[in-house]
């Protein structure tokens, strides 16, 4: 291994010192990276933490770029510079933290923490103040005091060995601190019903089933988090974002447990969307009810009009879904909106556990993404329509992984304009960004199904 010496970097600045520990921005000839100079009285830690990084290669994790000894015992350390902003200071944001947020946050943590003790290694109980997330959403823990590796311990061990139980007591934290945010940002029902960090190790698709079940729907950082949640009505009141979402996705649940056809659900979603939206005007103009009793009023409204509908609309022959498909295709040029395409593919798709349960609100979603890119001083339009979801599914059949995101978006984007990078790949959950010049980036939270991708959530 080549000792960093002063030919192989250029020190660019210097950084706060920690302790004895003094830290510089230097340029290595491919880029910036962050040199740690490590006294020998500091030397036994900072290795360990460097064969830490070195033996559990992850995203959320530094990576040392090179290392060397010198001849007073000094420790020379290059790694990859960690830049962003620290997760406490974020959580504590009016409006940061969304449904969608705690997702891509906690985890790939969980993920990381997870392969580390299955190397054995133990991150040393990482502080949320030492965790920070990077400009295109990624969470890095940057510091790993007290990290060191060992002989892997046996799963039902490890709750036991208090090093272990540190990492995961650190990691609870977190979430905790996630909880408190989404609390305060409103969305209080969804918060509680956040998996915990030690069902999540067990099972790190608990989170993405979590998001599948709960309405992921997020502001803007640094705005107004009220204003963003909140949709316009035809005429001109306004309804919470996160509600009106929440009465379609219990409106799914029940509709699916009732089996009933594909054409008779959309004609009870139509009819309970108009109700919803005049219950909203009521409640805004008499009282103020709780969300959870109007979403249960909406459930109760969609089993009755169930109930009048089937006894009154003979059941369609052959295909359950065959009189959509005719009404989408008889206008095709008609513009789709969140009550004509709600619950598209249900059906086909409510065996998938990590597919979301109201796939309406990919498009809802979306489309609140280009109102916001359309209010950039460069107006840059995301064309999405359902036909992410017709090209998705051709897209799997002739990419795998990351190129099936990548071709599933390509129609709707201009190449030209706009650049789209896979940022995070966990399991059958994506980040995807979308960048302009002069436009503020955009993220996607994508999900895959057996049907294709489909958007879970969206940000700026």
């Amino acid at each position: 291994m080549q000792a960093p010496g002063a030919e192989s970097y250029r020190v660019v600045r210097h950084r706060s010192a920690e302790g004895e520990v003094h830290r510089a921005v230097v340029d290595v000839g491919t880029g910036a990276a962050e040199l740690l100079v490590v006294p020998e009285a500091s030397r036994g830690a900072w290795e360990h933490q460097v064969r830490v990084m070195g033996e559990c290669p992850s995203p959320h994790l530094p990576s040392v770029r090179d290392l060397a000894i010198d001849p007073d015992g000094t420790l020379r350390i290059i790694r990859t510079l960690v830049t962003g902003e620290r997760l406490d200071g974020l959580l504590a944001t009016p409006g940061w933290c969304t449904p969608g947020r705690a997702v891509t946050l906690l985890h790939p943590m969980v993920v990381t923490l997870r392969t580390a003790h299955d190397l054995g290694a133990v991150l040393g109980g990482p502080d949320i103040g030492r965790i920070v997330v990077t400009a295109d959403g990624r969470p890095i823990i940057a510091e790993l005091t007290g990290a060191f590796r060992a002989a892997p311990l046996p799963t039902h061990l490890r709750a036991k060995d208090p090093a272990h139980l540190a990492d995961v007591q650190a990691l609870e934290r977190v979430r905790l601190a996630a909880v408190r945010a989404l609390d305060a940002a409103g969305f209080s029902d969804t918060a509680a019903s956040l998996p915990e960090i030690v069902d999540a190790l067990d099972d790190p698709d608990v989170l993405l089933r979590w998001s599948a079940a709960e309405p992921l729907v997020g502001a803007a950082p640094g705005t107004d988090t009220a204003a963003h949640r909140r949709a316009v009505t035809d005429d001109g009141q306004q309804e919470p974002y996160h509600e009106r979402v929440g009465v379609a996705a219990t409106l799914a649940r029940v509709t699916q447990q009732v089996g009933l056809p594909q054409r008779v659900t959309t004609l009870v979603e139509r009819a309970v969307t108009d109700m919803t939206e005049r219950c909203q005007r009521i409640r805004a103009a008499a009282t103020r009810l709780p969300r959870r009793s109007l979403i249960m009023a909406a459930a109760g409204v969609a089993v009755l009009a169930a109930v009048v509908i089937v006894g009154v609309v003979p059941s369609p022959s052959g295909d359950a879904s065959s009189g959509v498909a005719e009404a989408a295709t008889d206008h095709p040029e008609t513009s789709i909106s969140p009550a004509d395409d709600a619950f598209d593919g249900r059906a086909e798709d409510a065996d998938d556990p990590t597919l979301m349960a109201h796939p309406d609100d990919w498009l809802i979603v979306v489309r609140e993404l280009v109102r916001r890119w359309q209010s950039c001083e460069h107006e840059q339009r995301l064309l999405c329509d359902d036909a992410l979801h017709a090209s998705s599914s051709a897209a799997e059949s002739r990419a795998a992984g990351r190129d099936s995101v990548l071709a599933a978006l390509a129609p709707l984007v201009d190449s030209d304009r706009v650049d789209v990078v896979v940022l995070e790949r966990s399991g059958d959950a994506v980040v995807v960004s979308l960048m302009a010049p002069e436009t503020t980036p955009a993220s996607l939270l994508m999900i895959r199904s057996e049907a294709g991708w489909r958007i879970r959530d969206a940000w700026t």
